[in-house]
């Protein structure tokens, strides 16, 4: 995903807003969200771009991984065992305690189970 959006803002703030726009139409358009009415999405007044490549940074200073590493290890921390760890703590790129939490627990029921 880093990489889609690392592609759109170098083609401009016009490409990110159009991408956002488009995604925002089909969550309140074609998923259902808004169902039955539907949602005209209005352009954006001001878009600002800021790509955070994944790195040891958030993690602390001289970590020895990565961010994704850390997110991918937390799926299967104990080789053998039925036990997977989730929380913003597995997720640390950038998310608030919600979001790190729930991408960390859709990352380990899809890794570790198929859900």
């Amino acid at each position: 995903m880093f990489k889609y959006w690392e592609d759109l803002a170098n083609k401009g703030n016009d490409a990110v807003e159009t991408a956002v726009m488009e995604g925002l139409t089909q969550l309140f358009n074609e998923n259902g969200v808004s169902s039955p009415a539907m949602v005209s999405v209005p352009k954006p007044l001001k878009t600002t771009v800021q790509i955070w490549p994944a790195g040891w940074y958030w993690l602390g200073p001289k970590a020895s991984v990565t961010n994704a590493q850390l997110f991918d290890w937390a799926a299967n921390p104990l080789d053998g065992e039925e036990v997977g760890l989730v929380g913003e703590a597995y997720n640390v790129q950038r998310s608030g305690w919600s979001d790190g939490a729930y991408k960390s627990s859709i990352h380990l029921l899809q890794t570790r189970y198929g859900l």
